[in-house]
């Protein structure tokens, strides 16, 4: 079970806004909202609901999962002098790298699974 304060969800906000150097009154208006409710949903995680993390999501460039998979242990690892368009090329590189690794290793087991089955025909016919 999912408890939302696991999800670390104002701290997101705060530390990624921050990277990107957006102020909230920024942020606000890129949401269409008051400066003061997004205190709120940052500070307090007040009003926030799924439409308006995506919202969020895209006025920080960011998938939802990217979003969500957020750590803030890896962001420090990220120099200073990074930009965050470097920042978000290299979760981009890594979800890219993620989905051809999972695709190879599908591939590799369809061909595994060939090569049993051609295994099997062989013995069978000696």
């Amino acid at each position: 079970m999912i408890d939302y304060e696991d999800l670390h969800i104002c701290q997101k906000l705060r530390t990624i806004r921050e990277f990107q150097n957006i102020s909230m009154e920024q942020m606000a208006d890129k949401l269409g909202i008051s400066s003061r409710m997004y205190y709120r949903i940052e500070r307090e995680g007040n009003d926030i609901n799924l439409r308006r993390l995506v919202d969020i999501c895209n006025a920080f460039y960011l998938s939802f999962k990217q979003f969500i998979l957020f750590n803030r242990k890896d962001f420090f690892q990220f120099s200073q002098n990074e930009t965050s368009k470097n920042w978000l090329d290299k979760i981009e590189l890594q979800d890219q790298l993620l989905e051809t690794k999972d695709e190879i290793i599908y591939q590799l087991k369809k061909e595994n699974e060939r090569l049993i089955i051609e295994n099997e025909k062989l013995t069978i016919q000696r």
